[in-house]
């Protein structure tokens, strides 16, 4: 039998961003709580725990109007910024 087609982590990162940027500025959130329902809880642990990781790097860019809050012991909680002007 043939897996199931996976997204990579670029894909799950920008799926991410696309969502966080049509939050309101001030929004507190986790990165699991941008997916649909079981969508999150799919991926492996390690799978997740890397996608955290990317998520988190691409908040410390400081471009992308998302700031990295505090560890919440199961995941990190992030707050929607207002964006930067370009």
């Amino acid at each position: 039998m043939m897996e199931e087609m996976r997204m990579n982590n670029e894909e799950w990162i920008n799926r991410a961003l696309e969502k966080a940027s049509k939050l309101e500025e001030g929004t507190t959130f986790m990165l699991k709580s941008l997916f649909e329902g079981v969508e999150w809880e799919k991926e492996t642990a390690q799978d997740r725990r890397e996608l955290g990781r990317w998520f988190s790097n691409k908040c410390k860019d400081k471009t992308i109007g998302i700031k990295f809050l505090y560890n919440k012991g199961n995941g990190n909680v992030y707050m929607k910024e207002r964006e930067k002007a370009k």
